[in-house]
């Protein structure tokens, strides 16, 4: 942290306060998940602890009017694009965002998702690479856009001065599938978002949603590396032999083959046991985790797991998949078992709402390891980014 600032105030002494550009033009506000709350978590962080820097949020017409509360140092301009329009989006990241960044005297630009961006002499280029699942399981996207990411990753690999990513694992990731340089690839681990939820809206959202009292918890899409069938299949054994009286609460985005997991549900008769919320609003989702009985994480592959921080600072157990980033981010705080087990992912879902000291325990211990992730220190180590790319 100290070498970081210390080399970012001796610029700013000299009269050169560096103007960070952060782009956000692939954010389409409530569309993205973990992403969105990545970008906007880091943002707060560096309005947070750096008050030295001028950054402008480069933004879309989708995500303009999302941006509050930001100090002095932070502005807004609005690009002419929209999140939705990817083909005419990526046009402008290339050719025309050049234009708008000299125009801003921007010295380093922050794309905050990997993508296209101008390649400039006199600016310094940072790209975010959460993760390259893409390429781990390539059965979640089309053909098209598996090619197009491939190519954007590699376009940062090559012209990007410095590459963040989220855990030790995405990093070596990295690494072995595009050899880049190890001293370009930096590691900043996300954090928790803390939502307070009002008392009221919860109740009316529960009443609308007709939520269960009695429930397991989890945050899935429906891409096979998040591992809904399988959740699905262990939770239709808790009812069918463990006799559980839970329902199962499932949020997340719906992709593509939505519908087929409805006829698995059907399939299992649990119709009237397993409910999808889609996208939670911010002021209900601690609700959401502090109701429920355990909190259930089944993936096959993440980049960090940022549902399981969330899971811990409100107070629920955690169980979790024992699966790539997921040790980073649970430590020694979740019961674990392997994803690709199901039985095994049954007995670990069994245990923790069965034995209430065993779910106590790991509540308080997955409560105090919350606490040692921040999105100041995200910041932080995304300022020794910025550092390393401009030395």
């Amino acid at each position: 942290m100290g070498i970081a600032f210390l080399y970012l105030n001796y610029y700013a002494f000299k009269g050169k306060f560096l103007k960070i550009g952060l782009g956000t033009l692939f954010l389409y506000p409530e569309k993205l998940g973990g992403l969105e709350n990545y970008t906007r978590g880091l943002i707060y962080g560096l309005s947070k602890v750096d008050e030295k820097n001028e950054y402008t949020i480069l933004a879309n017409r989708e995500n303009y009017l999302t941006w509050r509360d930001l100090p002095k140092n932070f502005k807004i301009y609005l690009c002419p694009v929209s999140a939705s329009k990817k083909l005419k989006r990526t046009l402008y990241e290339k050719y025309h965002l050049k234009k708008v960044l000299k125009s801003l005297g921007i010295n380093l630009y922050h794309s905050l998702a990997f993508g296209f961006f101008p390649i400039l002499k006199d600016i310094r280029i940072v790209i975010t690479v959460g993760d390259i699942i893409f390429k781990r399981y390539p059965e979640d996207l089309g053909l098209v856009q598996r090619l197009a990411m491939d190519y954007s990753v590699k376009y940062a690999c090559n012209y990007a001065h410095q590459i963040l990513t989220f855990s030790e694992y995405s990093k070596k990731d990295l690494l072995e599938v595009y050899r880049v340089s190890q001293e370009k690839v930096n590691v900043s681990l996300l954090s928790n978002n803390t939502f307070k939820s009002d008392a009221n809206k919860v109740d009316i959202y529960f009443r609308e949603n007709q939520l269960p009292e009695k429930y397991i918890y989890s945050v899935v899409s429906t891409y096979y590396h998040k591992n809904l069938k399988g959740l699905l299949e262990a939770f239709s054994i808790l009812k069918r032999e463990k006799k559980i009286p839970h329902s199962l609460v499932i949020s997340g985005l719906k992709m593509a083959g939505h519908g087929k997991f409805f006829d698995l549900i059907s399939s299992y008769g649990l119709e009237d046991s397993v409910v999808f919320t889609g996208w939670v609003p911010e002021e209900v989702l601690s609700g959401l985790y502090q109701k429920a009985s355990c909190f259930i994480y089944p993936s096959f592959y993440e980049g960090f797991g940022l549902p399981i921080l969330e899971a811990m600072v409100n107070g629920v157990a955690v169980v979790s998949s024992n699966a790539t980033s997921l040790p980073e981010v649970y430590g020694e705080a979740a019961l674990t078992f392997d994803p690709s087990n199901t039985k095994d992912m049954v007995q670990k879902i069994y245990d923790c709402i069965s034995d209430e000291s065993l779910k106590n325990s790991l509540i308080q211990k997955g409560y105090q390891h919350s606490k040692t992730y921040s999105w100041e220190e995200c910041a932080r180590q995304t300022l020794l980014t910025y550092q390393k790319a401009i030395s």
